[in-house]
């Protein structure tokens, strides 16, 4: 996918087709208002240029405290993040795990984690990026290959 639009305020009440609008360019995004159907709401929107595949694997994790953790930001147009966490009995089996979403599609990378372990326990955690272009990166794979999954945060 190439020379793609991409929001850059929320898009909430947004509708998908419209005429009658006012647009502007700003030298960097499009500012869109009000328009026909009757709709009281506006984004901005910035030309992006999509790269030929997904973002890479995610890199840099470091726990910063006991609760707040950090990677490399990847470099890329708009790059989000996907942050998961689950308890270390429930690791992956089959390239499938459980476990909760600590993020999803936040453009810090770094994230928190206030939940605590049970005793002789732990927690995984993994990371990966999104870009503007709608291409999801991955978590990695297990050491057979198998992509890792999460299924809770799609």
């Amino acid at each position: 996918m190439t020379n793609t639009w991409l929001a850059t305020s929320p898009v909430a009440g947004l509708v998908t087709g419209r005429y009658g609008h006012g647009a502007i360019w700003t030298g960097s995004e499009l500012v869109v208002s009000d328009g026909m159907p009757a709709a009281p709401t506006g984004g901005a929107y910035c030309a992006v240029s999509c790269t030929a595949g997904p973002p890479g694997l995610v890199t840099g994790f470091i726990a910063s405290s006991n609760t707040s953790f950090a990677w490399d930001d990847l470099p890329g147009p708009h790059i989000t993040y996907d942050f998961v966490s689950g308890a270390v009995p429930y690791w992956p089996v089959g390239g499938v795990m459980r476990g909760h979403c600590l993020a999803i599609n936040d453009p810090e990378p770094g994230g928190v984690d206030t939940l605590r372990p049970d005793a002789d326990s732990g927690f995984w955690y993994l990371v990966r990026a999104r870009d503007a272009c709608g291409q999801i990166g991955s978590y990695g794979s297990a050491s057979d290959g198998t992509p890792r999954q999460h299924p809770l945060c799609p």
